[in-house]
């Protein structure tokens, strides 16, 4: 027998596949398809699933008898099969019950501090990310290195927030910092890091390239990097671009009849870039994977706990999992908010981002509060950074001042209206990628029973910038495919 277990907060991919009597696994999925034979045809389940909700859902992925293992898991392999049974499961954190406020923050940053030590405690040099946002600002505020043993970083075109606030602030507080500049020579090498990002993310993405990009970079000075990420427990999530929960999961758990709603969606998938074909012969088996995995299993939890638990589980895990995945080619990744006991804190906190009233649309009040924890911490271990200014346009310290919450409202707004304005990007995706798909997209034609016409057509008449993460996703998706020959 094999046994494997996984992580209560399984996030970076794990597969495996059972063939003529052998086992293989990898967390690398093109390693088992080019292992076994005969080779894995397409799952078209979990393509219809990726084509309407962004991701495979729970144990698929897009080559049949090739599963992901799930979090919180033992599975047992014998020859006669497998089984697999639940340790863990986030309903039980739901049932947790609430700390006092003032608890929570004094336990709350203790706990992060401790949690940040750990990871942090190698005696050699460590890279953290800084930039203009709030989770780093909270991680810097508790970590302790020497200055010649930490470098912060952060990434983005020069004169931007990201760059000049984190820059502004470690000059002052004599903190080592670098900026990865997304300019002229990233554009240039763009192409190459897009293809390893899409390759070592199973298809997922080639636009997030730059984390690669800069992860080569700061290799030069640690293999061991802390960020902020999965930071979002402890504030309401506003999933703005729709990458991490599609909305035709929204509009399932919010109906009377999720099954219709979402055989609803069918009709109107996301442009067709997908065949249309393919998603309605399977439309059945994804409503069993929805519905039953998520709307009834979570029901008695509420749908507020439902779209977290599908949001944590599928959306960030498979979404920010591939970022990880694609990273470890030049560094290791370590976030301490998915730490296992803070991760069960957030649950017990009155403000935290899974306990508002509405975490599909929280208010500017209940995004006010949830803030509370950093401001907190970041007040308690090193006040300096409550003065510099967020890439929101306030800084911290609005939070602790008498009408605070209006004055940080007026300079959000203030900001999003220049930004309107000015029509100022960050990142300019569509123009990296542009150049990718048009040497790139259509030079196979191994995979295009798997995709519509439409997919061509929006990319020739420029249509696609206007679907761009749409269009990225299936784009993506076939890449990767036509690199597996897959068919």
């Amino acid at each position: 027998m094999c046994q494997i277990i996984s992580s209560r907060f399984l996030i970076q991919p794990f597969y495996y596949a059972i063939s003529n009597g052998m086992l293989y696994f990898s967390t690398a999925l093109s390693e088992i398809i080019n292992s076994i034979s005969p080779r894995p045809g397409i799952d078209t389940v979990a393509l219809a699933e990726t084509a309407l909700l962004h991701f495979p859902v729970g144990e698929r992925t897009l080559f049949q008898r090739v599963k992901r293992l799930i979090h919180g898991t033992v599975m047992n392999i014998t020859a006669q099969g497998t089984h697999a049974h639940s340790y863990f499961d986030l309903k039980n954190l739901y049932a947790s019950p609430l700390m006092e406020e003032k608890q929570a923050l004094v336990y709350g940053s203790e706990l992060f501090t401790k949690c940040v030590h750990a990871l942090s405690n190698e005696e050699g040099r460590i890279c953290a990310s800084f930039t203009a946002g709030f989770d780093s600002r909270a991680i810097i505020a508790v970590l302790h290195k020497h200055p010649h043993q930490l470098l912060t970083y952060s990434f983005g075109i020069p004169g931007s927030a990201n760059i000049v606030i984190p820059e502004q602030i470690c000059r002052t507080l004599g903190i080592h910092y670098t900026p990865i500049y997304l300019d002229k020579n990233y554009e240039e090498k763009f192409n190459d890091y897009a293809i390893a990002t899409l390759l070592l993310s199973d298809g997922v993405t080639a636009e997030r390239a730059n984390y690669l990009f800069a992860f080569q970079e700061l290799s030069k000075f640690s293999p061991i990097v802390m960020t902020g990420l999965f930071g979002e427990i402890m504030k309401p999530f506003i999933d703005t671009g729709n990458q991490f929960v599609a909305r035709p999961f929204v509009a399932a758990n919010l109906s009377v009849s999720p099954e219709k709603t979402l055989l609803k969606s069918f009709n109107v998938c996301n442009r067709h870039y997908f065949s249309k074909d393919i998603i309605a012969q399977c439309h059945k088996e994804i409503a069993e994977d929805v519905v039953g995995g998520y709307i009834e299993e979570y029901k008695k939890a509420g749908k507020n706990n439902t779209h977290h638990a599908y949001l944590f589980k599928e959306g960030i895990a498979k979404y920010l999992g591939a970022e990880l995945q694609s990273e470890k080619m030049y560094a290791v990744n370590r976030f301490p908010f998915l730490d296992d006991d803070f991760v069960r804190f957030a649950f017990e906190t009155p403000c935290a981002g899974m306990r508002i009233k509405d975490i599909v649309h929280p208010s500017p009040l209940e995004r006010w509060r949830a803030v509370s924890f950093y401001v907190y911490t970041i007040h308690k271990y090193k006040p300096q950074l409550l003065h510099a200014l967020s890439s929101h346009g306030y800084a911290p310290r609005e939070f602790l001042l008498p009408f605070g919450f209006f004055k940080a409202a007026a300079s959000s707004t203030c900001l999003k209206a220049k930004t309107f304005l000015t029509k100022y990007r960050e990142f300019k995706t569509e123009e990296w990628t542009e150049k990718l798909y048009r040497t790139y997209l259509f030079a196979s034609d191994n995979t295009n029973n798997l995709f519509s016409a439409n997919l061509k057509k929006d990319f020739e008449t420029g249509a696609w910038k206007s679907n761009r993460f749409e269009f990225a996703k299936a784009a993506a998706l076939k890449l990767y495919l036509d690199s597996l020959g897959s068919n």
